[in-house]
């Protein structure tokens, strides 16, 4: 690894052991390389939410991380320490690109108060902020489920 991909999944490490909580530990069961993935998305993934809840949060700063998001999944990197460990993982693992600009969208609705009026409205916000999430770890972790 190059010392700048070193350096970016050191960061993804450090935001997921500090910010994950317990959801950290389970990572530790994994393989590092894939343990290091886990965290370089979760990373990613932390920034996106993180956008969305700051006091007076607007959708600029997530439109910019949208367009730092393409960028990155193109292998160009604004700075952001998260971005090279991202970009790796995704390729490595070959994750669908549209889950994270599904996440994207999910977190850029909690910006505007609304009720959700039915039943298909609160699936597709459940699908953005939280099913992405699961699918995209799948991609990592694999698919140990097996149908009898």
């Amino acid at each position: 690894m190059s010392s700048d991909l070193d350096r970016s999944y050191a960061h993804c490490r450090a935001v997921a052991r500090h910010r994950a909580k317990n959801f950290y530990y389970s990572f530790l069961l994994l393989p590092r390389p894939k343990r290091d993935a886990m965290c370089a998305i979760y990373a990613f993934m932390r920034y996106c939410d993180d956008l969305s809840d700051e006091p007076g949060a607007s959708r600029e700063p997530l439109e910019r991380w949208r367009a730092a998001l393409d960028r990155a999944l193109r292998g160009q990197y604004d700075g952001h320490p998260t971005l090279p460990a991202f970009h790796d993982t995704v390729k490595r693992y070959n994750i669908p690109h549209r889950y994270f600009h599904e996440m994207i969208d999910g977190v850029s609705s909690d910006l505007e108060p609304r009720r959700i009026q039915t039943l298909d409205e609160l699936y597709r916000y459940c699908y953005q902020v939280a099913s992405v999430v699961g699918l995209t770890t799948i991609h990592i972790s694999g698919s140990t489920l097996r149908m009898r």
